[in-house]
């Protein structure tokens, strides 16, 4: 069940259903904040898979002002054109991290944090996906784009001792999804990898 939907089930008010709906990404953009990691080490891109989306975001939309917010440093060093957005728990550090979302025109997140935030406040979201399922985690009728690699085949992965998220690997702007199978059975895959890779190339 879509998380929104658990939400109103909770609070006795209408479903709405599943995010069926992926736009397009905006043609031009001004403003762009990306955050590249997330609580969970299997959905966080690697240094070098940010660094790989950063340039593409930067050939899709050239000149560009980009914002990385994380909280590991690692993905805030590297490169001097980026605004770096430490983030933290204070009340300061909120605000000044919604404030960045606000301002922007589109928020790439691998995180449903950010996704959450910038939906409520009408921004258009990017979602980057490895092992959470789309149509579970984004509110019914978002704008947004998804991104995710089709070796996942429409699984929704619980591999919780994966630490090397290969299925994060090689993702281009080029391949956005845009439109979802609504009839097809969401699987979960809890023993091997639902993109086809070995143990050994996972764990």
């Amino acid at each position: 069940m879509n998380y929104y939907d658990r939400v109103r089930r909770y609070l006795g008010i209408p479903l709405r259903g599943d995010f069926v709906s992926p736009q397009p990404l905006p043609d031009s953009i001004d403003k762009v904040i990306f955050c590249p990691e997330s609580s969970e080490l299997r959905r966080s891109l690697s240094i070098e898979n940010k660094s790989r989306l950063l340039h593409e975001i930067r050939r899709r939309w050239p000149g560009v002002k980009v914002t990385v917010a994380a909280k590991d440093g690692r993905y805030l060093r590297g490169d001097d054109e980026v605004v770096a957005i430490p983030l933290g728990k204070s009340r300061k550090d909120s605000l000044r991290f919604v404030k960045a979302i606000k301002d922007s025109d589109l928020v790439i997140s691998v995180d449903a944090g950010p996704l959450h935030i910038a939906a409520a406040l009408n921004v258009f979201v990017l979602g980057v996906f490895s092992s959470a399922h789309p149509l579970t985690v984004i509110n019914f009728k978002t704008r947004a784009a998804v991104l995710r690699s089709g070796l996942l085949n429409n699984a929704y992965c619980e591999l919780e001792k994966c630490t090397k998220p290969r299925c994060m690997d090689g993702l281009s702007l080029d391949q956005v999804i845009l439109k979802f199978d609504a009839k097809a059975v969401r699987r979960v895959a809890y023993d091997h990898c639902p993109a086809g890779y070995s143990d050994s190339e996972v764990l």
